[in-house]
């Protein structure tokens, strides 16, 4: 059996080599600052199948995006503290962090500190 498509509830075809139904979600990212010009527009959409992380879905924008893990990653490899990360409007922080998961049609924004005075 090559595979069998279904249709899931958000009307995207997914498709299983065992037949099973893939529920798969699209995600969209929003960039400003530095991380806009080395992605090279403002919103990517991302679809993911089934479940996916905040820390998942930025590792796979680092591997499409060369110059993105630059401005992502510290010294050691973690994820910087000094690029803010909402979901939905709401910090990473405040919710369960980079093991946040994120559901179908979640708007992730990744801005640069905010300085002056």
């Amino acid at each position: 059996m090559v595979g069998h498509q279904t249709q899931n509830h958000f009307g995207r075809t997914a498709t299983s080599r065992r037949g099973r139904r893939l529920q798969t979600m699209e995600v969209h990212f929003d960039f400003f600052g530095p991380m806009r010009d080395a992605v090279g527009r403002k919103r990517v959409t991302r679809t993911f199948d089934g479940t996916t992380t905040v820390d998942a879905a930025l590792e796979s924008l680092c591997v499409a995006f060369d110059g993105l893990t630059d401005h992502l990653r510290d010294d050691d490899g973690g994820w910087t503290r000094q690029v803010t990360v909402t979901v939905d409007g709401t910090n990473v922080r405040q919710l369960d962090g980079y093991g946040t998961t994120l559901s179908d049609g979640d708007v992730v924004r990744l801005a640069p500190p905010v300085v002056g005075g």
